[in-house]
């Protein structure tokens, strides 16, 4: 994997951390309802019609 894009994944991994933070604190501070994201791989695969 290419260094930029390693810096990418990074930084998309540290906005899901910030964003879990700021959703555990407003329910604790806010009493607002709990939220958490999360993200998951999954790999799809397409049919090929013609491979020529």
């Amino acid at each position: 994997m290419a260094d930029d894009m390693i810096e990418n994944l990074y930084g998309a991994i540290l906005s899901v951390a910030d964003i879990n933070h700021h959703f555990r604190k407003y329910n604790i501070e806010r009493d607002e309802s709990a939220f958490v994201l999360s993200v998951t791989d999954q790999e799809v695969h397409l049919a090929i019609d013609d491979i020529e």
